[in-house]
């Protein structure tokens, strides 16, 4: 299973996920290769047979931006873990996306402070409706926090700073995926690579691939999670240019990546990036 690096982006994290679990799969043909290319070409990954290329493929990750601006600020801050002043102690805190890191380390020890002179442990906008909060309600919305709360047990001062948590009723059956996948298409349609697989007819292969992020719907995203093993039986409409697409799921609870595909011949298939499927 691949880790993100400090330096590397969502969305090149998961062309190399896409690329590896498309080669994992595709490689059961004999001298099939397929390379991740990347920022150096206007495709994400290349399929050759032997040295002929065969195919391509574009790899969408289907990813909030506001998430992702709030992703790169807290990177750009280093806002992971702050250090406290003494006596403060351990805190979680969770925040939105439209947190003020700028301005973070240094008011949230401010905010701490006057947690701890009210004897909260546990901070939340809605519970601060006393007007002796209301200073503590203005630096929580001032910096976008969500909640903070004190870790007992530690004696170490800091802050640990985490998305806030998301969540919903898993569904039984997977949701529709036609309007989504159509909709993801669309908002992808001016892209040099999307001219480059349409006018492509000669290839044998033109890979599509949708990495389910923040921006997915939630019961999607919610039943890809939980039930990651159960695929799709819906039919879809899709493109002329594309010959297979594919929805990498979000990482959950199994030990490796986890796709979905859905050929021309309208079939679903399960696959996973190490070959093996965990039940």
């Amino acid at each position: 299973m691949g880790i993100l690096t400090d330096r590397e982006s969502l969305s090149r994290f998961n062309e190399r996920r896409a690329t590896r679990i498309v080669q994992e799969v595709l490689k059961q043909r004999q001298g099939l290769i397929v390379n991740h290319v990347g920022s150096d070409h206007d495709l994400d990954f290349l399929v050759f047979l032997g040295d002929r290329l065969i195919g391509m493929g574009e790899v969408k990750s289907d990813i909030d931006p506001q998430i992702a601006a709030s992703s790169d600020a807290q990177a750009q801050h280093d806002a992971y873990l702050l250090e406290l002043p003494k006596g403060s102690g351990q805190w979680g805190v969770s925040f939105t996306s439209a947190a003020n890191f700028k301005s973070l380390k240094s008011e949230l020890p401010e905010a701490i402070a006057l947690a701890k002179q009210h004897e909260l442990t546990f901070v939340a906008p809605e519970q601060l409706w006393h007007e002796d909060h209301e200073k503590l309600r203005e630096i929580m919305q001032r910096l976008g926090l969500a909640h903070f709360w004190l870790e007992p047990g530690s004696s170490l001062d800091r802050a640990l700073l985490v998305r806030e948590p998301w969540g919903g009723l898993v569904p039984d059956h997977c949701p529709s995926l036609q309007n989504w996948i159509t909709e993801t298409l669309l908002n992808y349609q001016a892209r040099k690579s999307i001219a480059i697989l349409n006018s492509s007819d000669g290839l044998e292969q033109r890979h599509f691939v949708i990495c389910i992020e923040s921006n997915s719907p939630l019961p999607i995203r919610l039943y890809a999670l939980h039930h990651a093993l159960e695929v799709p039986m819906e039919s879809l409409e899709l493109p002329s240019w594309i010959t297979d697409l594919w929805i990498i799921l979000p990482r959950g609870f199994q030990n490796c990546d986890i796709a979905w595909r859905y050929s021309s011949n309208g079939h679903w298939g399960l696959f996973a990036s190490d070959g093996f499927l965990e039940f």
